[in-house]
Formats: C-alpha cells, sequence, structure tokens
C-alpha cells in the first residue's frame, strides 16, 4: 500500500507500528544465530533498519536449477495449448499478485502500448490482487491480457514467451526474473 491508500486516522499508527516492528526485530535479533538476506542490497537495508550483531548477517543469493529453464523444445506445443498463434507475441509476467508486484503499473501501460490484436499476456500466479486487477483489464479493454493462476508449467510458458516482464515496486534477488534469465 501507498501512503496515500491508507486512511488518514490510520496514518498516525505508521510511525508507532513501524518502531514496534524495528524494536521486535532488534531484540529477536540478538536471540538469532544470524540473519540471511538474498542479496547486497538486502544486508544493506537490513543492517540500516534493524543493525544486526556484528558477523551475524549473511549474504546468500538466491539461486535457481537452470536445467529447468531455457529449454525450448516444447515452445509451439505449449503455445498451441494455450490457444496462441505461432506469429503472435506472448508477454509473460510471473508472480504473486500482490500490490508490491506493480501488475496494475504494467496493466496501465499496457493500455497505452501498441499490442496487435493476436499477442497475449499471460499474468502467471494468484493472489489477493487478483479481481482487481480482472477489473483494470477490463476496463482498459485489454482483452490480451489473460490470468491463468498458478501453474506448475512456468518453465514451459516462459520458454514459450517473447517477452519476461516484473513490474515490482520493489524486490530482493526475485526467483520470476533469475528463471526469466535463466529462460533467455
Amino acid at each position: 500500500l501507498r501512503i496515500d491508500q491508507i486512511p488518514p486516522n490510520q496514518r498516525r499508527l505508521l510511525g508507532a507500528k513501524r518502531a514496534a516492528y524495528q524494536m521486535a526485530y532488534w531484540i529477536g535479533g540478538r536471540m538469532a544465530d544470524g540473519f540471511i538476506a538474498v542479496s547486497n542490497d538486502v544486508a544493506a537495508a537490513v543492517t540500516r533498519v534493524y543493525r544486526p550483531p556484528r558477523r551475524r548477517l549473511f549474504t546468500i543469493p538466491n539461486g535457481i536449477d537452470v536445467e529447468r529453464f531455457g529449454d525450448r523444445g516444447q515452445r509451439e506445443a505449449t503455445r498451441a495449448a494455450l490457444g496462441v498463434a505461432p506469429q503472435a507475441r506472448i508477454i509473460i509476467v510471473v508472480a504473486k499478485l500482490f500490490a508490491q508486484k506493480g501488475h496494475s503499473v504494467l496493466l496501465e501501460a499496457l493500455a497505452a502500448a501498441l499490442l496487435r490484436p493476436d499477442d497475449a499476456v499471460l499474468f502467471v500466479g494468484d493472489g489477493p490482487e487478483r479481481k482487481r486487477l480482472e477489473q483494470i483489464a477490463k476496463q482498459r479493454d485489454l482483452a490480451a491480457v489473460r490470468f491463468l493462476g498458478n501453474r506448475p508449467d512456468v518453465p514451459e510458458l516462459l520458454a514459450a514467451s517473447d517477452l519476461f516482464v516484473l513490474p515490482s515496486l520493489w524486490e530482493g534477488l526475485p526467483m520470476a526474473l533469475l528463471e526469466g534469465m535463466a529462460t533467455g
């Protein structure tokens, strides 16, 4: 949520809530054997905000099994199963449907984009924002947008796609980005 989306009478509680969380993390951090961050940027943020004890913060970057991604052998079959024409462009975003992931920003951009009639924009993932996002897509007349929900065949969907998009407003080191890169 952005600050302007929070009712004014609840905004005054944000500082106290933030301070309480920070204190809980600080106390908990004194009892923990260590903190793990997924990137140097996340480690810097943890250090700045929670000040963990020295030598108890470790950076272990996210990793993926690259053997699962990049195989384009089933590309045409996957596209056909989706009902997408061979010449169509497939744009894909793989992420939980949470406000932080920026799907609404992508939908607004797509409304201004020059999509061809046979293009497909695949939203893979589910979450509390789904109904709102479906409503935005309908209001913007984005017929190319399809909400596929959670899928076990993400590597195949990525391989069948032409463009991977991750419109997140903030992230540490997102797995979906690594998977998209591994797919090429």
